[in-house]
């Protein structure tokens, strides 16, 4: 993207990912006051992002927005078709912990979202407040079959269920194993079986 067809927008160059391609973001011209940031493929597999990003610049000119928008973030990831980016992190999930590997999974740790370090904390699963050692235990608590899909259901059920300020504890399926002192008052539903 050169930006020669674009109008109100100016482009400058923040940086170069690992395989030396520019990291660029456009700005709106003048000097009024950001109001927000567009990221567009973050994952090299979700090609369509980059387009619609580039189509926003063509048809939004700079002078009707405040939005900075970065079209393309991980470049390499789009170049190789990758959801990671060359050093093998996907930029949305993963930030360098303990137990991160460069692995072929969207869903695989490191870094901890705020879900999963209240559901590890309240659960007892894996309490902690350093980042490294509560990703290390739930590493070491999660059986390797269900690796790929705990790091999702940790933080859906912390979103959704196990929420910080009150939690939905007689909505939980996994209240009898949770080893939180002070659970909500409420029945605990009944599982359908068969």
């Amino acid at each position: 993207m050169t930006g020669n067809l674009l109008h109100g927008w100016r482009v400058e160059e923040y940086g170069r990912s690992r395989d030396g391609v520019a990291l660029r973001a456009f700005f709106p011209e003048g000097n009024s006051p950001t109001a927000g940031l567009l990221v567009a493929a973050q994952h090299g597999e979700e090609a369509v992002t980059a387009l619609l990003a580039r189509r926003l610049l063509e048809r939004v000119s700079g002078d009707a927005t405040r939005w900075v928008v970065v079209p393309v973030a991980n470049p390499d990831g789009l170049i190789n078709g990758t959801r990671q980016n060359a050093a093998g992190v996907d930029l949305n999930r993963n930030f360098p912990a303990a137990t991160w590997r460069p692995e072929d999974s969207f869903t695989y740790p490191p870094g901890i979202e705020d879900e999963r370090r209240v559901v590890a904390n309240r659960t007892n699963l894996a309490p902690g407040e350093d980042v490294v050692e509560v990703e290390r235990r739930l590493d070491k608590f999660t059986p390797d079959e269900f690796k790929r899909n705990a790091h999702h259901w940790l933080i859906l059920h912390g979103r959704y269920v196990c929420v910080a300020r009150k939690p939905k504890c007689p909505e939980c399926i996994i209240r009898d194993l949770c080893e939180f002192r002070h659970k909500t008052p409420g029945q605990a539903p009944s599982l359908p079986l068969g």
